[in-house]
């Protein structure tokens, strides 16, 4: 992926100390007069919002909060706002507005009235706001559970770990047309990190628009008509991005090890880019995502140039299209006479598609590349280097991981090559840079392979890459995607095993999380708010004083992509 602003905000060890000037309280039992210590709590959240000042926190006991809490005081940098639910704190949303350095972690949002509306709202100019691992659920909703309104300048989101369930159902019964779970339409957003949330039973799941965008490791399931008792096909997409009617811009963004399934509408579908304004959408990267019986089918692209997908999973789409419609899963079309250019298919498992008609349409594109692609029961097509059973582990579990037998396994091809001469070092050319992403400031960079050895992407700029540590190459040398020199077709690589736990241990000032499974790294958490991310094992931090909790995340797409540590012994506490 291409670099547009390089801004290094997370590398793997570092810790964010948070800038506490005062602690805050709030509990049921708080009073006005109080003055907002633990033990003398302030009543509302409201309240101490408009108390608070950069580092501050505010600490919300458990119960339930009949308000809605407008956000106004900005926080700073190093020097965050952080608002923590301590137990299950029930509330009816938050209005951030026009703040920086805010995160908002650990809330229960419902509506059992009409007069609350939406889930968390954004709006105005803010800048690196987070909102992590809430539960949204249950709510009346205009516009959906996470939004950002027009006219929203945002920069550096984050929005993590969040619950986002029946937007648009409220006690069971459908209020309002299906609503979309994430949506950054129609801000021209810029870094936004959607990362670790769950979403069920929305409309749309997902709407990122703008630059330098990631979407990693959410998991988006379960819709049909039938939650909100309507008769017409609702147009339902996991991911609803690109410049459809809003001249917004959708430029490098990334798409990976996504979990998408079970939406089996009629127009449903696991992804729509579209640029139907011409506001020259381009440079998209989707790779490591599972798709399974999605409605519609799997990917559609209209008009974006630059699309490159590799090493996904589509299963049993474009089911309820099967009648009427011809069962592609990935098609590409020109919107007037815009023909998408430039593109790749490759290292992807169609497993029986509707119709069982040919899985990928690209005759109305220019300049893309289709090749070694498993098809089985998806018709025919020139790309298909294996046409057999992929052997997942066990596909009526949803275990699509490869057996030891499996035809899939080493059967790809690198997505890419090394153009430089033969030489070493830590800066070489490949034939398109596009095809991996440096973090875009907001995360770590990939993880490569080249000759042999494992290293890290620190920085892209058009062909030419840099890494973190010297690698030797020979001129036409294969650049692999992740750890191993092997490529594997499909998104859930041979050996790879799904996050199941992690335990959290306690040596003096040092704590160690241990996961069960594949793991991209683990956040700990110093009395509720996020502090060190460590992207290397031994997952490790050192913390002087506090109440010390951790979050291991998933390296590959699954349907449960944070596991909390559990902690041994229990209720670790630094002294």
């Amino acid at each position: 992926m291409r670099k547009i602003i390089f801004c290094l905000l997370i590398l793997s060890g570092i810790a964010i100390a948070p800038a506490h000037a005062t602690t805050y309280y709030v509990a049921k039992n708080g009073v006005i007069t109080n003055t907002g210590t633990k033990d003398s709590p302030w009543p509302t959240i409201g309240f101490a919002a408009g108390r608070t000042g950069p580092g501050d926190a505010v600490h919300v006991a458990a119960g339930l909060y009949d308000e809605r809490i407008s956000i106004t005081k900005p926080g700073g940098a190093n020097a965050f706002i952080n608002y923590v639910a301590d137990g299950q704190v029930i509330c009816r949303g938050f209005d951030v507005v026009n703040v920086s350095y805010v995160r908002i972690i650990g809330f229960e949002i419902t509506h059992t009235s009409s007069s609350f509306n939406d889930g968390i709202v954004i709006s105005g100019a803010c800048f690196h706001v987070e909102i992590l691992d809430n539960y949204i659920h249950g709510v009346h909703a205009t516009h959906g559970g996470i939004v950002c309104l027009t006219g929203t300048m945002l920069s550096y989101p984050k929005i993590r770990g969040n619950r986002i369930e029946d937007v648009g159902i409220v006690n069971g019964l459908p209020v309002d047309v299906p609503s979309v779970g994430i949506s950054t339409i129609p801000v021209a957003t810029d870094h936004p990190l959607i990362e670790y949330n769950t979403l069920k039973r929305v409309g749309d799941f997902i709407y990122m628009h703008g630059t330098n965008c990631i979407a990693r490791n959410n998991a988006l399931t379960q819709y049909t008509n039938d939650y909100w008792n309507i008769t017409f096909s609702a147009h339902i997409d996991g991911f609803q991005d690109g410049s459809d009617g809003i001249a917004v811009g959708t430029r490098h963004h990334v798409y990976e090890n996504n979990w998408e399934g079970e939406s089996s509408s009629q127009d449903s579908h696991a992804g729509i880019w579209q640029d139907t304004v011409g506001a020259g959408d381009f440079d998209i990267l989707i790779r490591g995502n599972v798709f399974y019986r999605v409605g519609a089918g799997g990917i559609a692209v209209y008009s974006a140039d630059d699309f490159y997908t590799y090493n996904n999973t589509f299963s049993e789409d474009s089911y309820a299209v099967a009648a009427s419609g011809n069962g592609n899963v990935f098609f590409a079309r020109a919107f007037n006479s815009d023909v998408p250019d430039r593109g790749m298919i490759a290292n992807t498992i169609f497993y029986d598609n509707g119709n069982r008609s040919g899985a990928i349409n690209i005759a109305d594109a220019t300049n893309y590349t289709s090749t070694r692609n498993l098809g089985f029961l998806a018709g025919t097509d020139a790309s298909y280097a294996v046409i057999t059973d992929p052997l997942f582990v066990d596909k009526s579990s949803k275990n699509f991981r490869l057996q030891a037998s499996s035809p899939a396994i080493n059967a790809g091809a690198a997505v890419t090559t090394v153009t430089s001469a033969n030489g070493s070092g830590t800066s070489f050319n490949v034939g398109n840079g596009q095809l991996f992403c440096d973090g875009f400031g907001i995360v770590d960079g990939d993880t490569i392979t080249v000759g042999g050895t494992t290293t890290q992407i620190s920085l892209i700029s058009g062909n030419t890459i840099a890494v973190a540590a010297s690698v030797t190459w020979t001129n036409g040398a294969p650049v692999y995607w992740g750890n191993t020199a092997r490529a594997d077709i499909g998104a859930l690589p041979f050996g790879s095993k799904e996050l199941t736990s992690a335990s959290l241990e306690q040596q003096g000032t040092t704590y160690t999380v241990t996961p069960d499974g594949d793991t991209r790294g683990v956040w700990f958490y110093v009395d509720g708010i996020p502090t060190t991310w460590d992207a290397t094992p031994p997952y490790t931090t050192t913390v002087a004083s506090g109440v010390v909790t951790a979050k291991a995340y998933a390296l590959y797409a699954q349907a449960k992509p944070v596991v909390i540590a559990d902690p041994r012994p229990s209720n670790l506490r630094a002294q």
